[in-house]
């Protein structure tokens, strides 16, 4: 699905009308709630049960009957997740009022195209999206409706924003120079391993042969231990499998070993139905990214920072010069 930056958030074409396919959001509680105006934005309003609807898909199925409820809750946390959810649906009242005052059009090639991708990526057919509507209680005009708005916006943003962003190269560097702890690759270590095997029949390690390793270690060199009683690689070595990418690591050892000093050895660690005693010989730190390695990740961070700013400051102004009245 082409996916888009609106505003702060990072969110999909058609997001409500995924949501409603991806998971029977049940639009039908619509019909259940008792309809007052929660908003009003410029000639338009938002009702209650607008924004009970928003509210379920954002807060994953609440019952029909808990809007109020949940506005009445002294729960302070809950009321302002339902004032977000109204915040945002009023910034996209206002961006798709800006988009019909600057004749932003949607064709019906555009939505049936958009209705392709929204069946492909949810790998169903028609007749599955079609029941899906039928079931939540919306026609598939409104579902049209609901994507053409999408569309609209997404044209808007489009038009207003992405084309306004400009990124310099001497930005980029700046950004690269202040930031370059973020491009340093992943450390290698150097590690000797004691590995300790369920033997035939067990079911896991036995515990009188891990204590028996554990008070060899106490008494005996690192190496002479895995030679004796290691089922690892590299016995003749001492266990020195040499040097390991941390990415390349088992997430457990790696984290152990990243805790270690040269010549430490780590506690016993269970992994799967081994476990595994590491010590650490040496560590390199990997390579940092050069700027031209670095640059895609840099042009990504800066562009979506400079779109965000684009996008506040619209918002500021159209918020500003519009009437916006909150009625909850």
């Amino acid at each position: 699905m082409r996916s888009y930056r609106i505003g702060g958030f990072f969110c999909k074409t058609l997001m409500l009308a995924t949501f409603i396919v991806a998971f029977g959001f049940n639009v039908s509680a619509r019909a259940e709630v008792v309809d007052r105006i929660v908003a009003v934005v410029n000639d338009d309003i938002i009702t209650l049960s607008e924004l009970d609807i928003a509210t379920k898909v954002a807060l994953g199925g609440l019952k029909s009957d808990d809007l109020e409820e949940l506005l009445a809750d002294a729960d302070k946390d809950k009321v302002d997740t339902v004032s977000l959810i109204l915040d945002a649906m009023i910034e996209k009242t206002l961006m798709k009022q800006s988009a019909e005052r600057v004749g932003i059009e949607v064709s019906e090639q555009e939505i049936d195209n958009a209705i392709e991708d929204v069946i492909a990526d949810n790998n169903i057919d028609r007749d599955v999206l079609m029941r899906y509507l039928e079931k939540n209680d919306l026609t598939y005009k409104e579902y049209r409706e609901q994507i053409k708005e999408d569309i609209r916006e997404v044209k808007f943003t489009d038009r207003y924003f992405r084309a306004r962003v400009v990124m310099k190269e001497e930005t980029l560097r700046e950004m690269y120079n202040r930031n370059m702890g973020d491009f340093k690759g992943s450390p290698s270590y150097r590690i000797k391993l004691i590995v300790l095997t369920p033997k035939e029949g067990e079911v896991s390690v036995g515990e009188s042969r891990v204590a028996m390793v554990e008070e060899a270690l106490s008494g005996a060199d690192f190496d002479s231990v895995v030679m004796e009683y290691s089922d690892g690689p590299a016995k003749d070595k001492g266990g020195d499998i040499g040097y390991v990418a941390s990415v390349d690591l088992d997430p457990l050892i790696s984290e152990a070993v990243s805790k270690l000093s040269a010549g430490e050895v780590s506690p016993l660690l269970e992994v799967g139905e081994s476990i595994y005693i590491v010590k650490l010989v040496d560590t390199q730190a990997g390579d940092t990214a050069t700027f031209e390695e670095a640059s895609n990740t840099l042009k990504q961070r800066l562009y979506e920072r400079l779109l965000k700013e684009r996008y506040d400051e619209w918002l500021d102004n159209t918020r500003r010069f519009s009437h916006v009245e909150v009625r909850l």
